[in-house]
C-alpha cells in the first residue's frame, strides 16, 4: 500500500493506494486544525494499516526531509513519521509540488480553459498557482527529457499595488499585517479584506447584507455566493478585484519560470469564482505585462476543477520512489 497526502491550513486529505500508485483503496478529510500534529492525523486515517511507502504533500518548505507548516502549528518529520509507522520510505514535498504532478495526470474533463488551450504534458516549464489558505506556487521545469519540480515559497513575497487601487489595499492591509505578503491579499482571508477596504472608502452596503455577511461562518464563502448572486455590487467589485489581482500574480509567476507549456490554477477559492475567472478579467490580467504581452498570449491557462489533484500527485511521488 501507498500512503498519499495533501496537507494545507484547513483540510488535511490522506489517501490509499495501491503500488502502482494509482488504483485508489480509500480516501478520507479531517479538519487540520483540530489536530495537534500531523502524525496523530495520520494515525486516524491509518488505523493500524500497515503501508510500505508515502508521499505528503505539505503546505510549507520542505528543508532537509523535514517541514515547518506555515499555516499550521505542525512540524513534520520524514524520519520520525516512518519510524513512528513502521513505513520504509516516507517523502515530503511542497504541496504545490505534488499538485503539479497531479495537474499533469489530469484529462480534459477536470479542466476548464482559461486561455487559449490545455498546458503541455512535454516539452516546455509548466506552472501551478494556488489560492486558498494560503497562496502556493510551484513549477515543474523541463530539462529536455522529463519535468523537475521546482517548489517555492513566492506567496511569501511583497504584494505591490501596481495601480492607484493597488496602492490602497497596500496601505489598507499594512495595517493589519507587519508583512503584506501576496499571500495576504489572494488567500483565505483576503477576499473578505477587500470587500472590507471598498466599504471603508465609503460604499454602502444594506444592512440586510451587512448582517448576512457579519454573521456567516466564513465570510470569503457569503461574499462570493452575494457577488454570484448579483445581490451585492460590492461584493461583485471585491471579487473582480481578487480576480484581477491574481491573474496579474499568475502572469508575473509564468514570466519568472517562464512557463511557455503552460499554467494550472487550482484551489477552492479559485474553484468557487470559477464563473469570474473564465469570463475573460483574469485572462486580460494575466496577460497585461508590456512588451511580454505577446508572449503571455500564448500561454495555455486552465482551471483545475478536481479536488484529488494534491492527491493523485503525491501517490505518483510515492509509487516513484517505491519502484
Amino acid at each position: 500500500m501507498i500512503l498519499a497526502g495533501d496537507i494545507g491550513g484547513t483540510h488535511a486529505r490522506f489517501a490509499l493506494f495501491a503500488d502502482d500508485g494509482k488504483t485508489l483503496v480509500r480516501k478520507g478529510d479531517v479538519e487540520s486544525q483540530r489536530f495537534s500534529s500531523a502524525t496523530t492525523a495520520i494515525e486516524l486515517f491509518l488505523n493500524g494499516q500497515a503501508v510500505q511507502s508515502a508521499c505528503l504533500g505539505i503546505a510549507g518548505p520542505v528543508i532537509s526531509g523535514a517541514c515547518n507548516a506555515t499555516n499550521l502549528p505542525w512540524r513534520l518529520s520524514e524520519s520520525v513519521i516512518a519510524a513512528q509507522f513502521g513505513i520504509a520510505r516516507v517523502r515530503l514535498v511542497n504541496d504545490l509540488v505534488a499538485i503539479a504532478y497531479g495537474a499533469m495526470a489530469l484529462d480534459s474533463d477536470s479542466l476548464t480553459k482559461i486561455q487559449v488551450g490545455f498546458p503541455r504534458k512535454e516539452g516546455a516549464n509548466i506552472a501551478v498557482i494556488a489560492a486558498g489558505t494560503g497562496l502556493g506556487e510551484a513549477a515543474l521545469i523541463w530539462d529536455g527529457r522529463r519535468f523537475v519540480p521546482l517548489a517555492t515559497e513566492g506567496g511569501h513575497c511583497d504584494f505591490a499595488g501596481r495601480d492607484e487601487l493597488g496602492r490602497e489595499l497596500s496601505r489598507f492591509f499594512q495595517k493589519r499585517y507587519e508583512h503584506v505578503s501576496v499571500e495576504r491579499v489572494l488567500s483565505g482571508s483576503g477576499l473578505a479584506l477587500i470587500y472590507e477596504h471598498f466599504c471603508e472608502k465609503g460604499a454602502h452596503e444594506s444592512p440586510e447584507i451587512t448582517e448576512q455577511i457579519r454573521s456567516a461562518a466564513d465570510r470569503n464563502a457569503a461574499i462570493t455566493e452575494l457577488a454570484n448572486s448579483g445581490k451585492s455590487e460590492i461584493a461583485a467589485r471585491a471579487v473582480d478585484t481578487f480576480v484581477e489581482l491574481l491573474g496579474y500574480e499568475a502572469g508575473n509567476f509564468a514570466l519568472k519560470t517562464l512557463a511557455l507549456g503552460g499554467v494550472f490554477v487550482v484551489g477552492a477559492i479559485a474553484n468557487a469564482l470559477r464563473d469570474r475567472i473564465v469570463d475573460g478579467v483574469f485572462s486580460r490580467s494575466f496577460i497585461d505585462k508590456g512588451r511580454m504581452s505577446g508572449l503571455l498570449s500564448s500561454v495555455p491557462v486552465a482551471l483545475v476543477t478536481s479536488t484529488d489533484i494534491g492527491l493523485i500527485g503525491s501517490a505518483h511521488l510515492a509509487a516513484l520512489s517505491h519502484n
